[in-house]
Formats: C-alpha cells, sequence, structure tokens
C-alpha cells in the first residue's frame, strides 16, 4: 500500500488544490483513498488541507520532507512502510 508504480507523470504529486485532488478523476480518488488509510484518516477520496496535514505529518515522522504533497518520493516510501495491508 500503495502498490505498483507511481501513478502519476514525473514531477506531478497528489496535493492539496492541484490537479490530481481526486476532483477530476476516479483513479485519483482511489490512489488517495488508499494514501489517507496509510496515514491513518478515514479515506473520503479526496485531498484537502487536512489529507495534506496528515501527509505532512506521516513525512515527517519517515524523514521526509515535509511538504504535504504525494510525490513519487513519498509514494516509494509508503510501498515499504508496512501498515497490515499491501
Amino acid at each position: 500500500m500503495p502498490s505498483g508504480s507511481f501513478p502519476l507523470k514525473s514531477g506531478e504529486a497528489y496535493t492539496n488544490g492541484g490537479p490530481h485532488s481526486g476532483y477530476n478523476s476516479a483513479a485519483d480518488r482511489f490512489h488517495i483513498k488508499r494514501i489517507q488509510k496509510k496515514v491513518g484518516m478515514k479515506a473520503d477520496g479526496f485531498y484537502g488541507p487536512n489529507t495534506a496535514r496528515k501527509v505532512a505529518a506521516w513525512q515527517k515522522a519517515k524523514g521526509l520532507k515535509a511538504d504535504g504533497r504525494v510525490g513519487a518520493g513519498t509514494w516509494a516510501k509508503m510501498r515499504t512502510v508496512h501498515c497490515g495491508y499491501r
């Protein structure tokens, strides 16, 4: 969890207010729900300010840049940190 390669184009990220915030694509909502579960949130599939704050806290706890965005680096780290399911 998340599984597979990073689903966005190089340089893109899941972020609050961005084009991949869950409002335009069912595929984005699917991945955002997985991200939200990973950071301990109720999964609604929309990347708003609460998701950004929880992601930033998760990133900080894992020694990553705590910017609240899920790009390829955060995605890869989420894949390697066990949370009980993949």
